[in-house]
């Protein structure tokens, strides 16, 4: 499945399955509304912290507003614990991945905070959701840093291939070199003594005809072996 098509598929059912909690659950207008926001994970690969941003805000929203995602609801918690995975996975630094994830902790901690008939002290929540968020976008850090260092092995492995070849190929080019060389000298060495015993033949061809005619019969022999 293509990687559009897959953050459109996960984006549609994170929002079904939260909508649907809500009508089922605790239905109310404005978090059903509010159920839509986890269609921004669509956007997750490219803009994990403003994923992030948009499902924290509009979840304590929907607390100002009386809403029943924080108050009554399961799935909420578990869209902002993927949406912070995905946050780990696709930050492009530290400081945006830290940034994203206190963003979240903030949000819960405020809509846990204000939410009627909730009253945990303010750094309970804030321990647990820090622990609750900040763990998922650890895990999402670890992850991207494992798939870069096994990319960054692969680029190695793939150079030092290439690498081995071009030796290869280099000792290989020299070889032809040096036989081609070895067989020019043995050519010339042979057309050397050719032309030698040419021009021996032809100083005694006029007195010695018979000892011109072994010279060629030599010259023969020598040019075909």
């Amino acid at each position: 499945m293509p990687p559009a098509r897959r953050e459109l598929v996960i984006a549609f059912a994170l929002t079904a399955a939260l909508l649907t909690e809500v009508l089922v659950v605790a239905p109310d207008p404005v978090s059903a509304v509010a159920a839509l926001a986890p269609l921004a994970l669509v956007a997750r690969g490219r803009y994990p912290v403003a994923v992030v941003a948009a499902l924290s805000a509009a979840f304590v929203a929907d607390t100002i507003a009386g809403g029943t995602l924080v108050t009554e609801l399961e799935l909420p918690l578990a869209v902002m614990i993927f949406a912070c995975l995905s946050l780990g996975l696709h930050a492009t630094s530290r400081a945006r991945a830290a940034a994203g994830t206190a963003i979240a902790v903030g949000a819960g901690t405020l809509a846990n905070q204000i939410a009627p008939g909730v009253e945990y002290p303010p750094l309970d929540d804030l321990v647990f959701f820090a622990l609750v968020l900040g763990a998922p976008a650890v895990v999402g850090q670890l992850l991207r840093r494992r798939a870069d260092l096994i990319a960054e092995l692969d680029a190695r492995a793939g150079a030092l291939r290439a690498a081995r070849e071009d030796a290869a190929a280099a000792a290989i080019a020299e070889e032809r070199a040096r036989l081609a060389i070895g067989v020019h000298d043995a050519l010339a060495h042979r057309v050397g003594e050719i032309t030698l015993q040419a021009a021996g033949a032809q100083r005694v061809a006029g007195e010695e005809p018979g000892r011109a005619l072994a010279v060629l019969a030599r010259i023969e022999a020598a040019a075909r072996g």
